[in-house]
């Protein structure tokens, strides 16, 4: 997965306002959801039937018919509705999110998720992507972004820098999430708004490149909708210049896990 990046960028990590599950309304056990491309039609009904906020209703949704809504249209009003109704709820301020993953042998994968800076139009990449993708899943995750206007789920890079996971010690706090998946994996979620620690992770991940390990048909997507909004506006920069992204530096992998799936 080597790779060296020749534009002499920087990556962008910045933090973000994110929209989280209020735990006292959707318990997180039931309302998380495995990747949309490993979901069975069957495991999506065992999903969905756990709570009727469940992710994958909008990371996977299915059109209502008797409505006249198509897909995408169904996964907006959903995604609408749980924000005023208070079931998604928004961050206090900008923050960053430590995460980390322990599976059932006590193994631990520990990054935080960010907002990652595509490359500018025409400019060389800082974030390196090492598998191809499909025209069929591009067009499906753009018309979801386009619809939804937010990114429902991170993509997975591996920073190239040395020390990242030391700027930040999610220990140090309670969790804000914290759930099992059906696998056994525990996910644990932390919320980072100190700016002198916000900024010692930023400044750590710009030192070296991002190497994309998961969620390549994603980040074709959001590149796509940043051309698309980047046309609307005359060039304008905004939000679409960046992915919602979890970043784990690379040697936290080298001796632990990393995902397998291909979204």
């Amino acid at each position: 997965m080597a790779a060296v990046c020749q534009s002499g960028l920087v990556p962008r990590f910045e933090p973000f306002t994110g929209l989280r599950y209020d735990a006292g309304v959707a318990p997180i056990a039931q309302v998380i959801a495995p990747p949309y491309d490993v979901v069975s039609p069957t495991q999506r009904g065992h999903l969905a039937s756990r709570h009727p906020a469940n992710a994958i209703l909008v990371e996977l949704p299915e059109a209502d018919l008797p409505g006249a809504r198509d897909r995408y249209t169904v996964a907006t009003d959903l995604f609408t509705r749980w924000r005023a109704e208070g079931i998604l709820v928004a961050e206090a301020a900008p923050s960053l999110y430590p995460y980390r993953m322990t599976d059932t042998s006590g193994r631990t994968t520990t990054g935080v998720i960010g907002a990652l800076g595509l490359a500018e139009p025409g400019d060389g990449d800082d974030v390196l992507p090492h598998e191809q993708t499909l025209p069929k899943p591009r067009s499906d995750r753009l018309d979801l972004l386009r619809a939804t206007r937010a990114n429902l789920s991170p993509i997975w890079g591996l920073s190239m820098a040395a020390g990242v996971t030391a700027t930040f010690d999610p220990t140090d706090d309670e969790p804000v999430a914290d759930a099992y998946d059906d696998d056994g994996v525990r996910h644990q979620l932390w919320v980072l708004s100190d700016p002198d620690a916000v900024e010692a992770v930023r400044a750590a991940i710009a030192t070296a490149p991002v190497v994309l390990a998961d969620g390549h048909h994603r980040y074709e997507t959001a590149r796509a909708y940043q051309a698309e909004r980047r046309s609307e506006t005359a060039g304008a920069p905004g939000a679409y210049d960046l992915v919602m992204a979890l970043v784990v530096e690379l040697a936290e992998t080298s001796s632990r896990w990393a995902p397998s799936t291909g979204r």
